[in-house]
């Protein structure tokens, strides 16, 4: 089986260095694989770390690229791969022993076009008490289970962990690289992942949930707050009005309804967050 992984990464070490910690001692034992670093124009010792850990492991690979941007950073590492497949995961992430053997297996089966696995959280600290359930999917949180079904629809996989065939991104192509993160900044727009798999997905291609590849996403504590989390929702909002086809009437109704359940929940409540994360969402679908 041939894999090639791609990282890409600014300005990370600390990060980077756990993440290539966990991976090494994933088992890879009879997969064609090579781990491809890309340095997105990082000044600290991200090139350092990595020398070290390919002093570990011969097949990782440090790769430096200085036009910014995360998008723009997976396809260079795109142009670098040379395995029948690709799969993305990020810095923050620490792995399932079986993270790889996971995917393997669901190759064999269905031979996917894309696909992606189960993704769980880790807080460093503790979880803030506004905190829903119902909304910390936007850390990448993913878990329909450990079997193999067919994405939900409205959900896709994410970067994390990520499978595509190489040679369908010839025909669909890759990575929009006006979306996503630029450094430590935002875009107006995230969504790389999403706007791929949309396309993947009406090029007729099955999106595939592989239950049996288990990540860890370490959640950032600077994202443990109210203010990341809206504008995150307002974010999500503009990119789904821009990806969504079709009657904007439902989403009109839901808009209304946040703002009734906005006015019936208590202020500071997990509840009166999440309506409130959901009007920003509904809110910049409709443009208002």
């Amino acid at each position: 089986m041939e894999i090639s992984i791609i990282i890409c990464t600014y300005n990370s070490s600390k990060l980077l260095s756990r993440c290539l910690s966990s991976l090494v001692n994933v088992d890879l034992n009879n997969i064609d694989y090579e781990i491809i670093i890309v340095d997105n124009n990082s000044n600290d010792d991200t090139k350092n770390i990595v020398e070290d850990y390919i002093l570990i492991n011969n097949n990782i690979k440090y790769n430096f690229f200085s036009i910014q941007g995360l998008a723009k950073a997976r396809n260079y590492g795109i142009s670098l791969a040379s395995k029948k497949y690709i799969l993305f995961t990020d810095d923050d992430i620490t792995f399932d022993k079986d993270f790889i053997k996971g995917y393997v297996n669901l190759i064999k089966l269905k031979n996917p076009g894309m696909a992606g696995g189960r993704i769980l959280l880790k807080y460093n600290r503790k979880r803030p008490n506004w905190l829903s359930d119902k909304i910390d999917y936007m850390y990448g949180w993913i878990d329909y289970g450990v079997k193999t079904i067919i994405f939900p629809t409205g959900s896709y996989p994410l970067g994390p962990s990520f499978l595509i065939k190489s040679s369908l991104l010839k025909e669909i192509g890759d990575f929009n690289p006006n979306l996503g993160l630029s450094g430590q900044k935002e875009t107006i727009l995230r969504g790389e992942e999403t706007d791929l798999a949309i396309r993947f997905k009406n090029y007729g291609i099955p999106l595939y949930y592989c239950g049996g590849s288990l990540v860890y996403h370490n959640v950032n504590e600077k994202r443990l707050n109210k203010e990341w989390f809206i504008s995150r929702f307002e974010n999500s909002g503009k990119i789904y009005g821009k990806l969504n086809v079709g009657s904007y009437i439902k989403f009109y109704i839901k808009y209304i309804l946040s703002k009734f359940f906005l006015f019936l929940t208590k202020d500071g409540s997990k509840n009166h967050f999440y309506f409130l994360c959901k009007n920003h969402f509904f809110k910049n679908i409709l443009k208002i």
